[in-house]
């Protein structure tokens, strides 16, 4: 989440067989499918925010994702929010 310009993609490594990238800004969500494409990354691209995804409350509770860092199961549950989106 949080793909930015996908500075990130040549330090991947052949461990990660794909990544699916979140942003909110098509600007750099280009500029990262560049940077997957030169760094042979498989990748797919989604336009949005974890800020924004229309989750329940009781799946979401975790207003930005600035609070997600170093919390594996708050990513987990943010990530399952966006991909699958639920409104109450």
């Amino acid at each position: 989440m949080g793909i930015s310009s996908g500075l990130n993609f040549p330090f991947y490594g052949e461990q990660v067989e794909a990544v699916i990238g979140l942003d909110p800004s098509p600007r750099l969500l280009a500029m990262a499918r560049r940077r997957a494409a030169d760094a042979s990354v498989r990748a797919e691209f989604i336009q949005g925010s974890v800020s924004a995804a229309k989750c329940s409350a009781s799946s979401r509770p975790y207003p930005h994702n600035k609070t997600l860092y170093g919390h594996p199961q708050r990513w987990r549950l943010a990530v399952a929010c966006v991909l699958s989106p639920v409104v109450e």
